[in-house]
Parts: C-alpha cells; structure tokens; sequence
C-alpha cells in the first residue's frame, strides 16, 4: 500500500514547495512515505511526524532505518 501511494504522496509534498530550511509536521504520516520525501528536501529544516497507530511507526520506523 505505501509505495502504490508513493506518487500522490509525491504529488501532495511537491504542492508544498518545501524549501531546505523548512519545518515539516505530517500528522497521520502511515508508513512515511510522505516523510522521508519531505526530508529529502528539508535537508537543513525539520521533519517531524505523529500517528496513532503503533504498526505504522514501526513500519516507518523499519523503513527509515533501512535507507
């Protein structure tokens, strides 16, 4: 399911025009693929994530640790 979203998850991130030293806050970030992408391009800003799900931070937490 995360990487058949990844496009729209591409999609909204690049909406946001995410500039290096912005600070991101996805609330209900799932398996984070939004996340890792709006880190990819706030290399010097923040990106922080919450969801209520424990299963999906730890699947993006395996993820994360896997790149």
């Amino acid at each position: 399911m995360a990487r058949g979203n990844e496009p729209e998850a591409r999609w909204t991130i690049d909406l946001l025009n995410i500039q290096p030293d912005t600070h991101v806050l996805e609330i209900g970030f799932g398996p984070g693929v939004a996340l890792q992408y709006a880190a990819e391009q706030a290399v010097e800003g923040h990106v922080s994530g919450i969801d209520y799900s424990k299963a999906m931070i730890q699947i993006a937490r395996k993820a994360q640790a896997s790149r």
